[in-house]
């Protein structure tokens, strides 16, 4: 009974003062900052372009699906939107080189297990019921992030002056 009654007041009284202590944390006020550099950073574009939210979502869809745009004007808003994706992606990248290694090593290990649990499935003939959703979701990731890439390019190619 009376580990139930300490259960109890740690849930009334211990959860509450535990999410009152993680939001006062300064790593959330790093988040909004980095929200409202990204916001700064949509303003600028859409001002430097003299964009309508008309002609936001008309370059974004081009710049997601690599297509090209007829008006010059949007044409040089999605190649400058392209560029601004691919250095906010390098500079992460350049800023936090330990995660970018530690994400690639672990994509590297879950393939590799992902690929000797398949081996082991075909040598033993035992198919764990499983194995096909992690197979399917291993294969939608690199397809998406393959599409993602392709459709960045294609935009730039497709939108930007010849040659480029």
């Amino acid at each position: 009974m009376t580990a139930a009654w300490l259960i109890i007041g740690l849930l009334v009284l211990g959860l509450p003062l535990f999410a009152f202590w993680v939001g006062g944390r300064r790593s959330w006020s790093r988040i909004e900052n980095l929200h409202q550099d990204a916001m700064q950073q949509h303003r600028d574009w859409t001002t430097r372009h003299g964009l309508s939210p008309a002609d936001v979502a008309v370059v974004e869809k081009a710049v997601v699906w690599g297509r090209a745009l007829d008006d010059p004007r949007l044409r040089a808003a999605a190649v400058d939107r392209v560029r601004t994706v691919l250095a906010t992606r390098r500079t992460w990248q350049e800023r936090h080189p330990r995660w970018t290694v530690l994400t690639r090593w672990l994509t590297g290990l879950w393939a590799l297990v992902l690929l000797v649990a398949v081996a082991n499935a075909v040598i033993s003939g035992r198919w764990p019921s499983v194995l096909p959703i992690y197979v399917a979701g291993a294969a939608i990731s690199v397809v998406v992030a393959f599409v993602q890439h392709r459709n960045l390019r294609r935009a730039i190619e497709r939108n930007g002056p010849p040659g480029e």
